[in-house]
């Protein structure tokens, strides 16, 4: 009899024990994320995966363009329909279409990369988009897997801090990759 009690008493420990594990790691994970403060995103209709900061907004997420934003922070990447242009030339016509103004315009960078196994080139710097100032970085590439061109951008609507801006976008575009 005593055995049997035990026995009941031990398995129900072991079942609370397990479910509070669960919820442990369930609240680890949620934690984790809320404390890095950013969000991976699987754009499925082109096999590509990125890292947003999580107070961003999907304001647009369709197979021709995915957009999201906030106050300080605009990204937008979509697929790049001219097979004939490289990424070096993707890049060139996504910031001239921008519009950013030329006066007081300051190029930090404009360069060839290799950004987790794709092509790209990149344009760093900062100006005056609609009489606002910002920090932007422009990159075209073409995914090395599928052969498909892509533009991308993030315009850091400044607000004094280009170091952080800077970094932001750094992490944002370098976050960018295949999926398996």
């Amino acid at each position: 009899m005593i055995f049997s009690i035990l026995n009941k008493f031990s398995k129900i420990f072991l079942s609370f024990f397990t479910f509070f594990l669960l919820i442990n790691s369930i609240s680890y994970a949620e934690t984790k994320k809320n404390l890095d403060g950013w969000e991976n995103i699987n754009w499925s209709e082109h096999n590509i995966k990125f890292s947003l900061p999580s107070d961003l907004k999907e304001t647009e997420n369709t197979v021709n363009k995915y957009v999201a934003e906030n106050k300080n922070i605009t990204f937008e990447m979509y697929p790049w329909k001219d097979k004939y242009l490289n990424e070096k030339d993707i890049a060139d016509k996504v910031f001239s279409d921008l519009g950013i103004e030329q006066k007081g315009l300051k190029i930090i960078s404009k360069n060839n990369k290799k950004i987790n196994g794709f092509s790209c080139y990149e344009i760093v710097g900062n100006g005056t988009l609609a009489s606002k100032p910002i920090n932007f970085s422009v990159l075209g590439f073409i995914n090395p897997k599928t052969s498909k061109a892509f533009a991308t951008y993030v315009l850091y609507w400044s607000n004094g801090n280009k170091d952080k801006s800077i970094e932001i976008e750094k992490e944002i575009i370098e976050s960018i990759s295949s999926v398996n």
